[in-house]
């Protein structure tokens, strides 16, 4: 009864598969196990497997077809996709950290001396205002010079931590720290000037997996940072707000932005894997889905709350024990 009447049309997700579709099949009279993304009557996305035959039925050309459901096998594969990637990132990072890791350390060594020694110029050379102005100028070039070297360490620690593949399960976690990371690996994409505002509160640690628990936390950074940037011009300065804190038996992230917020038409799909509203190529549309099994598997909650043009607010839940 949902297809009796309706239109074909009104069932590809890509009306162009539907062209393909028709061109193969006056071409060559049959195809064999096509993917297909269709939309079912309530707007829900899923995959099928297609193959199609014309036939001649009492004097008329018509078309037999099947269609086999590939959904949770598209969702496996991509979510299988995503694991060898974090793997194989994983063991990229350990091996960047360890070979960059000791030159940092001989630069960090190696300026805290020539820091020393410009303290030691001070008392050696003759007290004037070039010298002074001089020196200043090398003390400054020194300090951003460490600072520069320490934030390299740090986004090398934040990768690690972002992207290791834990063969233990689950450990103790401490959330404000894996938010942290997460924060930090965001801010070195979209560059310092993002506007983060961090309210910890004080957390007992949890038992979780800090590697999915990590990739949850920037998913939805990610998404609230993508929400700034798709804001209407001339609207408030874009922030975000992370506020952790403890609720009954368990700890509670709030991350919320003042962006473009999400359409009233698409937000019972944010869930659905490899929806996105982002442009061909900007996202896998597995991010919220990802989030939310992680979320689960935690045993705790995910809730997204959100209005267009005034921003979206995720809430998580996660069980202390």
């Amino acid at each position: 009864t949902d297809l009796v009447g309706k239109p074909a049309p009104d069932f590809y997700a890509h009306p162009e598969q539907r062209k393909k579709l028709k061109h193969a099949l006056q071409k060559q009279g049959h195809v064999y196990n096509w993917e297909l993304e269709l939309v079912r009557p309530n707007g829900e996305h899923f995959w099928v497997m297609f193959s199609a035959s014309t036939i001649n039925y009492d004097g008329e050309v018509a078309l037999i077809a099947s269609y086999v459901d590939i959904t949770e096998l598209n969702i496996a594969q991509a979510q299988l996709l995503q694991s060898a990637k974090m793997a194989a990132l994983g063991e990229m990072s350990a091996g960047v950290a360890h070979e960059i890791n000791n030159p940092i350390g001989f630069i960090s060594s190696n300026l805290k001396v020539a820091g020393d020694y410009v303290n030691d110029l001070r008392e050696l050379i003759p007290d004037t205002d070039q010298n002074r102005e001089l020196l200043d100028d090398f003390t400054d070039l020194i300090g951003e010079s460490s600072d520069g070297a320490r934030r390299i360490a740090s986004i090398v620690s934040d990768l690690k931590t972002f992207s290791s593949i834990d063969q233990a399960d689950y450990t103790q976690c401490d959330v404000n720290e894996l938010l942290s990371s997460a924060i930090h690996l965001l801010q070195t994409e979209y560059g310092h000037d993002l506007a983060i505002i961090e309210k910890p509160g004080k957390l007992p640690g949890i038992s979780g997996h800090p590697s999915r628990l990590s990739q949850t936390f920037y998913n939805l950074l990610d998404n609230a940072a993508q929400a700034l940037k798709s804001r209407e011009q001339g609207a408030e300065s874009g922030r975000i707000l992370v506020r952790t804190s403890v609720e009954k038996d368990g700890i509670q992230v709030v991350i919320q932005d003042n962006g473009c917020g999400i359409a009233d038409s698409i937000r019972e799909r944010i869930f659905d894997a490899f929806f996105t509203s982002r442009p061909v190529g900007s996202g896998t549309g597995l991010g919220l889905t990802v989030a939310r099994d992680t979320v689960r598997a935690h045993r705790g909650t995910i809730q997204i709350d959100s209005r267009e043009g005034t921003g979206t607010r995720a809430t998580l839940f996660l069980p202390i024990s």
